[in-house]
C-alpha cells in the first residue's frame, strides 16, 4: 500500500492511538473470531449462556431507548453574545472530493459570513486527480482570501488526511472545518470569537448542525429529528453540564496549537471527528456548544443514506477499539465523562450483533421442546414499548421542527428508519473486516 508521506508522519506522532493498528489483519480477525465464538456459544447453550446474552441485548435496547426518552424534554437554551470587535483570525478548511454544483452555494455562504475578510482565509483542499471537482471550481469566482491546496492521490483516501494538508498550510491561529454542503449562519464566526477570545487554546466550540431538506421525504424527516435530538438536545445538555462530548464533522472552532498538541486528525479513521474528540479531551481541551447553526442537506435515498451511515458506524467501531479502554480513568475522562461519552456509542455499535443473536435465538427456542417463555414475552414487550416511545418522541420533535405529524406516517417512518440503522450496522461490521479504509463519499443529491 502506497501511503501518503504526511499520513505516515502523523502515524509516528499519534503512535498506538492511531486506527492504523486496528485496521490490520490480526485485530480484524480477532473481532470476527470473538463475534463468532460469542454468537455460537449463546446458540449452543441457549438456556444458560444464551439467556445471559439475551438479557444483555434487552439492557442494550433499554440504554438506547433511555437516550431517546431523554429527548422528549424541551431543548435547553444557549445564549451567546456577539463579538463586535473580533481579534481572532480564522482558517476555514474545506475538503472536497468528487463535488459538483453544491460547491458554489457553500462558497457564497462563506462569503456572507459577517467577519472581517482580512481575518479569514479559505483553504479548499482537492486531490490532484479529482478533475470533476476542479472543473466546477474553475467556473466559480473565489473570494480573495481563498486558495486551492493540491494534495496527492495516495492512500488513505480519507477526510482526515485532507484536513492534515489544510492544517499544515493554515496561516491563522484558529481553525474551523466546513463540508461541501455546509451553510453556516452569517454571525457564526463572531459568536465563536466571543467564546474563544478569553482562552483560545483551552476551548473547542461546536455549532449546531441542522438539516435544511427536512421535509423532503420520510428519510430526511427522521434524519432531521436525529440531528435535532443530537445537537439541540443531547450535546447542548452535556455542554450546559460542563461535560465533554463528541464533535460533529464540521462547524467546530479550535486553535491550531490545540490541534497540533493532540496530534490532529488520524488519517486512518473514516470517522475522524469522534476520534479527534477523544484525543482533544485527553489533552485537556474543554468543549462547549454555541448558539449558532449550520444548515446542510442530508441523503434522501436509501442507498446514499446507507453509504454514509456505514462509514460513520465503521469509524465509530474502530474509534472504540482504539480508545474505549485506554481512555478509562485518563486525563479528561472522569467516570462521569467516560460514561456520557461512550455509553451511547457502544450501545449503538453493539446493536447489530444483538439483533442477529436475538433473531437466531428466537428460531432455536421456538422449535425446542424447552421454551424460555419469559424471554420471548420480555423481548416482544420491550419491542412494542420501544416502538411506542420512539413514535412519541418523533411526534413531539416533529412538532418542534414544524413537520407534519401524521401518526401513521410517523410510525411507519420510524420503523423503517430503525431497520435502516440495523442494516447499516451489519454492513459496517462487514466493511471493517474486509475493507476498513473504504471511504463511502456522501453523494449530494438534488
Amino acid at each position: 500500500m502506497n501511503i501518503d508521506p504526511l499520513a505516515a508522519s502523523r502515524l509516528e506522532i499519534i503512535g498506538k492511538n492511531s486506527a492504523y493498528h486496528f485496521i490490520r489483519w490480526p485485530p480484524r480477525m480477532l473481532l470476527a473470531l470473538f463475534i463468532a465464538v460469542t454468537l455460537g456459544a449463546g446458540l449452543y447453550w441457549p438456556y444458560t449462556f444464551g439467556v445471559f446474552l439475551f438479557a444483555l441485548a434487552m439492557l442494550n435496547y433499554l440504554v438506547l431507548l433511555s437516550f431517546r426518552l431523554g429527548n422528549i424534554e424541551k431543548p435547553p437554551e444557549l445564549k451567546e453574545r456577539i463579538d463586535l470587535d473580533p481579534d481572532l483570525d480564522f482558517s476555514i478548511l474545506l475538503p472536497l472530493k468528487n463535488e459538483g454544483p453544491v460547491i458554489g452555494e457553500t462558497i457564497r455562504c462563506i462569503e456572507r459570513l459577517d467577519y472581517p475578510p482580512g481575518k479569514m482565509e479559505l483553504l479548499i483542499i482537492v486531490e490532484t486527480n479529482d478533475l470533476y471537482t476542479r472543473e466546477h471550481l474553475r467556473n466559480l469566482r473565489l473570494p480573495a482570501y481563498a486558495r486551492i491546496i493540491d494534495i496527492p492521490t495516495l492512500m488513505p483516501f480519507t477526510k482526515g488526511r485532507a484536513l492534515l494538508y489544510g492544517l499544515e498550510q493554515a496561516k491563522n491561529r484558529m481553525i474551523t472545518v466546513f463540508d461541501a454542503e455546509s451553510r453556516p449562519e452569517p454571525l457564526q464566526l463572531r459568536k465563536a470569537a466571543s467564546l474563544l477570545r478569553e482562552d483560545p487554546d483551552q476551548w473547542c466550540i461546536q455549532s449546531k448542525v441542522r438539516i435544511s431538506n427536512k421535509d423532503q421525504n420520510w428519510i430526511t424527516r427522521n434524519f432531521a429529528t436525529e440531528y435535532f435530538e443530537w445537537f439541540d438536545q443531547y450535546l447542548t445538555e452535556l455542554s450546559n453540564r460542563n461535560l465533554n462530548f463528541g464533535l460533529g464533522g464540521n462547524s467546530f472552532y479550535i486553535s491550531k496549537a490545540s490541534l497540533l498538541r493532540c496530534g490532529a486528525w488520524d488519517p486512518f479513521n473514516v470517522t475522524e471527528d469522534a476520534e479527534l474528540s477523544v484525543r482533544l479531551i485527553r489533552s485537556g481541551i474543554s468543549m462547549k456548544m454555541m448558539d449558532s447553526h449550520t444548515d446542510e442537506t442530508c441523503p434522501h435515498s436509501i442507498g446514499n443514506w446507507i453509504l454514509q451511515r456505514t462509514r460513520w458506524n465503521k469509524g465509530l467501531l474502530i474509534t472504540q477499539m482504539v480508545h474505549l479502554v485506554p481512555s478509562l480513568g485518563k486525563a479528561g475522562f472522569s467516570p462521569k465523562v467516560w460514561i456520557s461519552f461512550w455509553l451511547r456509542m457502544v450501545a449503538g455499535s453493539a446493536l447489530p450483533f444483538f439483533n442477529l443473536f436475538v433473531f437466531l435465538y428466537f428460531l432455536i427456542t421456538w422449535f425446542s421442546p424447552r421454551t424460555v417463555w419469559y424471554a420471548d414475552l420480555g423481548m416482544w414487550t420491550l419491542m412494542m414499548v420501544s416502538l411506542a416511545f420512539m413514535w412519541l418522541v418523533n411526534t413531539v420533535n416533529f412538532g418542534r421542527l414544524q413537520l407534519a405529524r401524521n401518526p401513521i406516517f410517523i410510525l411507519t417512518g420510524v420503523t423503517a428508519y430503525i431497520l435502516l440503522h440495523i442494516l447499516a450496522g451489519f454492513i459496517a461490521y462487514y466493511e471493517y473486516l474486509v475493507k476498513p479504509l473504504k471511504w463511502n463519499n456522501t453523494k449530494h443529491e438534488k
